[in-house]
């Protein structure tokens, strides 16, 4: 289980409303992290994933608002079987632990990635993901 630190940051109008909404949703508190840190970890995932709201697909499905979306929902995205009865909804802990090893968590994926072992890795991928998400909508 993660848990990102809070620094009481504010953000600006719809954002708190949105990031508290999620936090109670997802589990962790999606606050403070290291978005230096996160991009670089995330610089591993854009070989194959994109993160914007029209991308599309590359070799990985778009990872644009994963928290909160269904596993394997991607129109544009053929799933492996395991993958798809995963079936459950994104959240932060979820990723979490898909993340530290997928082949671990979901056996039959046919992402081809060890996972990322430190959950201070984890979090700061989590938390960039989730907040360039945010600063993308209105």
């Amino acid at each position: 289980m993660i848990q990102i630190r809070c620094h009481g940051t504010i953000v600006a109008g719809r954002r708190i409303l949105v990031i508290g909404l999620l936090a109670l949703l997802s589990g962790p508190a999606l606050a403070d992290c290291d978005m230096e840190r996160g991009k670089s970890l995330y610089n591993k995932c854009a070989i194959c994933h994109t993160n914007a709201k029209d991308a599309g697909t590359l070799v990985g499905p778009n990872l644009y608002r994963i928290i909160g979306k269904k596993v394997a929902a991607a129109e544009d995205f053929v799933y492996t079987d395991e993958m798809v009865a995963y079936g459950i909804t994104w959240t932060a802990e979820l990723l979490d632990r898909f993340l530290e090893s997928p082949l671990t968590e979901v056996r039959g994926t046919s992402m081809a990635f060890a996972g990322l072992r430190k959950e201070a890795d984890r979090e700061n991928l989590i938390c960039y993901l989730t907040k360039t998400a945010d600063a993308t909508e209105d």
